[in-house]
């Protein structure tokens, strides 16, 4: 999971993002809707992929 957050720093470190922390203290961050669904779906076939992998 922690490589999966190194590969989208990039994403979070830019500039034009600004994080909000929600009152039990995660850090989101306001990101244009297609980058968001783009990151959410990768992080979920990641998943998938590796339950399929361990279901063997």
């Amino acid at each position: 999971m922690l490589r999966v957050v190194h590969f989208f720093q990039p994403i979070i470190h830019s500039n034009a993002l600004r994080p909000y922390i929600d009152e039990q203290g995660n850090y989101t961050f306001y990101v244009d809707p297609f980058v968001k669904g783009h990151i959410e779906n990768g992080l979920l076939r990641a998943n998938l992929d590796y339950q399929k992998h361990w279901n063997k």
